[in-house]
């Protein structure tokens, strides 16, 4: 609030450090995301008044905020409007320079803000009211300092920018290390003028930095008071994550040599194991898509997975987007947890459903790493190894891909030294509380996360075994492929007057119908010549062995007919 320094890092980048001089009575919160106006916003928090003088929005943009004008000033008793308002009301406005120039200042305490828009191209604009007249005006990218005129006089302002360009000659491309150093050690051994000051009755109390670097905003608060350091890496990101855990389900144990040691240390049976399944909704922010995700051992060759989604299992496509405004708080959150415990026979897992969301997510690289893996198609499933995935694994790692928060990357790499596990993730990605959620009651989780994995892992005997009974009966022409975690039937049919277009249908493990698409063959296919379905057969494509050669279907539409089907199985 009372000594900002700015310097440009080149490509847009910058690192934008504060100090804040204030009462030592007075507390502050540090940096937390708050959604303002549906804006999102980051910023510390004053205690008593509630306002911030620093902060970030998803607009691109960063306010802070200097107390005074050019020159000191006698404060008034009461003022028309708090100089904070200005602050939050210009990371929410959708043009920050046509609100500075349209805002009536009048009767506002003077300040001094600086602007940093970064949307487009990185600007730096500096606002000056000194009570009468409104100075607005573009400042050159270089490095900048300034000091409040309300505690430092014209001659200590003089002083601190001789310190300044004195640092600027030793370090010309200063790290963020020596700018901090310098917002700390800067002065001449007068605790009156240093940057970091003590006058009694008002002291430095902190310091904020925010730092820009590529798609990425990082806030560091120290409290030189409490001793306090909190860094956040910033919600402006472009997409979530509903992070999943069915803690309760029993898997087939994977056929690793380590997993055979498991059993003779009380782990699970050399069969199964309580290891939970683990799966993600995806988010974008911009347009409320929400897409589920999740890794198995569908209907692919033993030992290995698959990553699924609507495009290859269509059951898996959720009926209804995601409710927020701009990058704000997930509204709609417990309809996306009813409908996700609700349905077992879709997600594949058993049980109580435990779930977070992670707000620090950019949606891009998630679903570039996401497309990267299932377009692998099968992949060798591995709890431990790193040159395969798991259920829990996939998410682990669609974390990591998609994330810059520090702590989550730290969480989610240190319980990767073992394996990683389905609670585990929802635990470590969590932007605020885990939930807890069964025959569609949300509550908020209580317990354990390490007690939780121990009895599990050690929990032996599957309570209650209900064993799959078909619904419906195949047709005769239908061929089994098999998979550990499910199997699926597939029929082919003869589209009349389309060349190399077939009709193709897939079955469940209860036999139902659960999709028909119009299929194109890349090579030449005789239908009534023997033929076999084989893995890699999905909604998206699949693959048919005749003559010892493979032929591949792509998928070119949902046929007519399923469509009322797939609304059904989608609700």
């Amino acid at each position: 609030m009372c000594t900002v320094s700015f310097f440009p890092k080149g490509n847009g980048d910058f690192i934008l450090t504060s100090n804040r001089d204030e009462s030592p009575l007075r507390n502050t919160i540090p940096p937390e995301a708050y959604s303002v106006e549906g804006v999102n916003l980051l910023f510390p928090k004053d205690e008593k008044a509630g306002g911030t003088w620093i902060g970030v929005s998803d607009k691109k943009r960063l306010i802070c905020l200097l107390n005074g004008g050019f020159e000191a000033h006698i404060p008034k008793q009461k003022y028309r409007l708090s100089r904070g308002v200005i602050v939050t009301n210009l990371l929410t406005s959708d043009d920050a320079v046509s609100e500075i120039e349209n805002f009536n200042f009048n009767d506002i305490e003077p300040f001094t803000i600086i602007l940093v828009d970064y949307k487009e191209e990185l600007r730096l604009y500096e606002l000056v009211w000194d009570g009468t007249i409104k100075h607005f005006s573009e400042k050159s990218l270089v490095p900048i300092i300034w000091s409040s005129s309300l505690l430092y006089s014209a001659e200590t302002k003089k002083k601190r920018a001789i310190w300044f360009s004195e640092f600027l000659k030793e370090h010309q491309n200063p790290s963020e290390a020596a700018i901090l150093n310098f917002h700390k050690t800067a002065g001449e051994g007068n605790n009156k003028t240093n940057l970091v000051m003590d006058r009694g009755f008002v002291r430095t109390k902190s310091i904020t930095r925010i730092k820009k670097m590529e798609n990425q905003v990082e806030m560091n608060y120290e409290d030189l008071q409490s001793h306090q350091n909190k860094t956040v890496n910033s919600m402006i990101g472009s997409g979530k994550l509903i992070v999943i855990a069915f803690p309760d389900t029993f898997v087939t144990v994977s056929d690793e040599w380590k997993c055979k040691l498991l059993p003779l240390v009380g782990l699970g049976t050399f069969k199964q194991i309580k290891a939970g399944h683990a799966a993600l909704v995806l988010i974008e922010n911009k347009t409320g898509k929400a897409s589920y995700y999740d890794f198995g051992r569908y209907v692919t060759p033993k030992s290995f997975g698959r990553v699924r989604s609507a495009e290859t299992d269509a059951e898996l496509e959720i009926p209804f987007k995601a409710k927020l405004i701009g990058n704000g708080p997930l509204e709609n959150l417990d309809t996306f947890l009813r409908w996700l415990e609700g349905n077992p026979q879709k997600t594949h897992g058993e049980g109580r459903m435990l779930a977070s969301v992670c707000e620090e997510v950019n949606f891009e690289k998630a679903e570039k790493y996401i497309h990267k893996l299932q377009n692998k198609g099968n992949v060798p499933y591995r709890a431990f190894a790193e040159n395969g995935s798991n259920c829990a694994r996939f998410v682990t790692e669609t974390i990591l891909a998609s994330t810059q928060n520090k702590e989550i990357i730290k969480g989610l790499n240190h319980i990767k030294r073992f394996t990683p596990s389905p609670i585990g993730n929802v635990d470590i990605a969590a932007s605020s509380k885990m939930f807890e959620v069964l025959n569609g009651v949300i509550v908020t989780y209580k317990g354990s996360v390490l007690k939780e994995n121990l009895i599990n892992y050690f929990h032996r005997n599957k309570d209650n075994i209900v064993e799959l009974k078909e619904t419906s009966t195949l047709p005769e022409t239908a061929q089994k492929v098999t998979g550990t975690g499910s199997n699926a039937w597939f029929e082919i049919e003869i589209t009349e007057g389309f060349e190399n277009q077939y009709k193709i249908k897939r079955f469940n493990d209860l036999h139902e119908l659960d999709y028909i698409g119009l299929f194109e063959a890349d090579a030449e296919f005789d239908i009534n010549s023997s033929y076999q379905f084989t893995h890699d057969s999905h909604c998206n494509h699949c693959h048919i062995i005749q003559n010892g050669r493979k032929v591949k279907f792509s998928n070119i539409k949902t046929c007519p007919e399923f469509s009322q089907l797939q609304k059904v199985l989608s609700a």
